[in-house]
């Protein structure tokens, strides 16, 4: 029998229960911290561990104090979410703590009653230990749910639901605690919470749903007087200026102006408080003081200098230029003068009313440092990258390029990681800017079209310097110190359209077609882009964002690296120049066949992992993807999954059983539920992607009948359907036409594949009906086959169709040529016939 912990005296480290205690949970938090320092995911290691602090809660609940087995719960949920295992937190943790007091979840108390009645029976003020591990067992759950959150694929509106009744829960937390005023700092981290919720909210575009929690979080502490005090001003201010980014953020500018002005006059009422009752003032509360009334008044100018310029004129005015004439000058310098006593306050002030919110990045701070106390009138150096942030959005390139050098010669001279990572962000819009001031230059000169199309295939210096500066940002520092994710997302598809572009075109399309070292010296420089590009998705993990734009550009490359092997025997003869420097990892003329397709199987892997890694973003969270819904049962009990599978090996077969266990860890009934039929383990393949292989497959191996199955289901798929009551005359004025809509929501690689099994069919029919190019078959120039070869000539249109949709010339080419070839036998017994006639004008 396990004796209490009490049994053996004093409840210190001698405590034989309290030792074992400790070691177990060491052993624990060990276990954990190899789990996540592990350089891969170690599934077997993270489940024993969950066992492990099951078996924990359950072995020492009854032996150990309650008081201190609650608190070394809750301590142990602080741990997990410091090393962000916010799961095991919140559901062995904080969730598990308030389980002992109520059955019901953060986000199912509706009211005021039903939270007292639920956390708080015998009030608020009987015990003060247990009332603040309540209050932080709360606060733990609403963080985890947060996070849990922000680490799904996707923000939807299941996730914004969860969000908005976690907020409920905290703004209804606020309601009981605020009218006790010994419990103010309880409101204040409450306010923590809300904010730090509300701020993601805002990143996703929610600003209208957060703006009534933040309302209620800044006037509850309006209302407290222990918080409304110089000490509290600058959080005070921050839920301040989120009010009015909301408000700005929801098209509401008037409200906003009004927000600002009545929270610049809470300000100055508290200031004139503090004079009145001769409160020494310190050099920090002149600080605050200043700083909060620089932030409400750039927000306030946000507004007004635009509204000004809406004003209608009754007299016109022609604008003259008095660069001598002293401040302030016009209505915006007068505006300025009127808010603001400083030049750090004056651009604080033009760097609000430019900034755009749906433009600014989501990870910049809403609030900005200014010191402008004590003799200092500056601004910080985040501020100042962001103005030149502003500039390159606003498309002033002169002055973003004068300020860029100027300001990457200020950070070389600084040290920390921040300053290097504002270096990095520098180099990449330095040169992004580079390359559209030299391509809106040259715009300007090529006004041959022939010169315009030469320029669109050649790499430039610019171009190069771009590449290479991403390259050297993202792949060669570290992640704390490179570029902003957005920026770099930017530049990568900024990138992406030009060699797509380029890739696709003619020009480039296959150089064995040539000779030409020059034309093979741009597609080697091509590669190498495409190359830099597929490297910076891997490294930054940039498939998160658009894994199927990572798989279109691995697989581009791929295909064009192992074109360039195939075609290698044809370029060996090329001698390439020696004194050439070539930015390029690839060089054709360099390059054996073996190298080659090394490099092919290197990128393919790239691919697969990428894939694989981020595969389950294309996979609907609800289950309907891998679900038959005419046969799933409803389940008795409603509300959210929390069955989930991971580290599974890919293509092996497992057995799956469920066991159900209750909140103490006991199993429910007697033993594991009955065990699957073995399953193989592998993502969801598309079903026309099924089809689309089968047809390839099944052509290369001649088995023609399925061949064609597969090809007239793809036709079926991509193609209106033919009513089959048109007359013979008729058919090719209106041809059997392609599906727009289809093709825009497919990728290119699968509407390629599409293009592919049309030829593959025709290629099929006319072997097995004899539809020779030189003669007619044994059976003659008869109706029959006339009609087989009009009906071929009508898919070949199609091609035609998909081809030149697909900017792929030769493959439209090749549909004409096929097109010729079967109309040459009539064309020879001149056989009229009116369809013919409409397939020579097509063609």
């Amino acid at each position: 029998m396990d004796l209490p912990a009490t049994h053996y005296g004093k409840l210190d480290n001698r405590n034989p229960v309290v030792s074992v205690f400790e070691r177990d949970v060491k052993t624990f938090q060990m276990l954990m911290r190899r789990v996540t320092c592990a350089s891969s995911q170690d599934n077997s290691s993270y489940a024993k561990g969950i066992k492990t602090l099951v078996e924990i809660w359950k072995k020492y609940k009854h032996r150990l104090p309650s008081k201190m087995y609650e608190e070394r719960m809750l301590q142990v949920a602080d741990f997990l979410v410091e090393i962000e295992m916010y799961e095991v937190a919140l559901w062995q943790g904080y969730s598990l703590h308030l389980f002992q007091f109520s059955p019901l979840k953060i986000t199912e108390v509706a009211d005021v009653d039903q939270f007292m009645a639920s956390f708080f029976p015998e009030g608020l003020d009987v015990d003060q230990d247990t009332f603040t591990l309540k209050i932080r067992a709360m606060l733990g759950c609403a963080l985890c749910m947060l996070e849990r959150e922000k680490r799904r694929r996707g923000f939807s509106q299941m996730g914004l639901c969860n969000l908005l009744q976690v907020l409920s829960f905290l703004r209804i937390m606020m309601q009981v605690l605020q009218q006790h005023e010994h419990l103010c700092w309880h409101v204040y981290n409450v306010s923590l919470h809300i904010y730090r919720i509300c701020y993601y909210l805002m990143t996703m575009n929610c600003s209208a749903q957060a703006l009534e929690y933040l309302l209620w979080a800044s006037v509850s502490l309006e209302l407290s007087v222990p918080i409304m005090t110089p000490e509290h001003l600058p959080w005070i201010v921050t839920l301040y200026c989120a009010v009015c980014r909301c408000y700005y953020d929801s098209q509401l500018p008037m409200q906003a102006e009004e927000f600002a002005r009545r929270a610049l006059g809470k300000i100055e009422k508290l200031a004139r408080w503090e004079q009145e009752n001769d409160v020494p003032v310190s050099r920090e509360t002149q600080s605050a003081f200043r700083e909060a009334s620089i932030k409400l008044a750039a927000l306030v100018f946000k507004r007004l200098v635009f509204e000004n310029r809406k004003k209608i004129k009754p007299v016109f005015k022609p604008k003259t230029k008095l660069p001598n004439v002293p401040w302030p000058r016009t209505t915006t310098e007068r505006a300025l003068m009127s808010l603001f006593d400083s030049s750090a306050g004056y651009f604080v002030g033009i760097l609000e009313a430019l900034r755009d919110t749906g433009w600014c990045p989501q990870k910049e701070e809403h609030t900005r440092g200014i010191r402008s106390a004590g003799g200092e009138n500056k601004v910080n150096v985040s501020s100042a990258l962001s103005f030149i942030k502003l500039l390159f959005h606003f498309k002033q390139a002169e002055t973003c390029g004068r300020l860029t050098k100027e300001m990457q010669q200020v950070l070389s001279a600084l040290e920390g990681q921040s300053f290097r990572k504002a270096e990095s962000e520098l180099a990449l819009l330095g040169s992004l800017n580079s390359l559209l001031c030299a391509e809106r230059s040259r715009g300007r000169d090529d006004l041959m079209p022939d010169v315009r199309r030469r320029s669109l295939f050649q790499v430039s210096e610019e171009l190069a310097g771009l590449v290479r500066a991403l390259h050297s940002s993202v792949c060669l520092l570290s992640p704390e110190i490179r570029p902003d994710g957005g920026l770099v997302l930017d530049v990568v598809l900024f990138l992406w359209n030009k060699v797509k572009e380029v890739m696709q075109g003619d020009e480039l399309q296959n150089p064995s077609f040539t000779y030409c070292v020059e034309k093979i010296d741009n597609f080697d420089k091509w590669l190498w882009c495409l190359f830099v590009l597929c490297e910076v998705t891997s490294v930054c993990d940039l498939v998160n964002m658009d894994c199927m734009v990572a798989a279109e550009m691995h697989y581009m490359l791929a295909v064009l690296l192992e074109r360039a092997a195939e075609s290698r025997h044809l370029t060996s003869t090329l001698q390439a120049d020696p004194d050439e420097v070539r930015p390029t990892t690839f060089s054709l003329t360099a390059t054996s066949r073996t190298e080659l397709f090394q490099k092919v199987c290197e990128v393919v892997e790239w691919g697969f992992k990428a894939l694989e890694k981020d595969g389950a973003t294309m996979i609907s969270h609800d289950g309907s993807a891998i679900t038959d819904s005419v046969f799933m049962q409803v389940p008795a009990v409603p509300g959210e999954c929390l069955l989930k599978i991971e580290g599974l090996e890919p293509n092996q077969k497992y057995v799956f059983a469920v066991a159900v266990y209750n909140t103490q860890g006991n199993m429910l009934g007697s033993s594991v539920g009955a065990k699957t039929l073995p399953i193989l383990a592998s993502m969801p393949i598309p079903l026309v992607s099924t089809w689309v292989h089968m047809a390839q497959v099944a052509y290369q191996t001649e088995q023609f009948a399925l061949a064609k199955r597969a090809c007239r289901t793809l036709w079926s798929h991509f193609t209106f359907p033919d009513n089959g009551s048109q007359r013979n005359q008729d058919r090719l004025a209106t041809t059997t036409g392609l599906h727009t809509q289809i093709l825009q929501c497919g990728s290119l690689h699968l509407c390629r594949r599409f293009l592919t099994s049309i030829f593959i069919e025709t290629e099929i029919n006319i072997q097995q009906g004899s539809l020779g190019f030189q003669s007619f078959s044994n059976n003659g120039p008869f109706i029959w086959e006339q009609e087989a070869r009009l009906e071929e000539c009508e898919r070949m249109l199609v091609a035609m169709d998909l081809a030149l949709w697909l900017n792929d010339g030769i493959s439209a080419l090749q549909a004409v040529v096929v097109c010729y070839g079967l109309l040459t036998p009539l064309i020879f017994h001149q056989v009229k016939h009116s369809p013919f006639v409409e397939v020579y004008k097509k063609d």
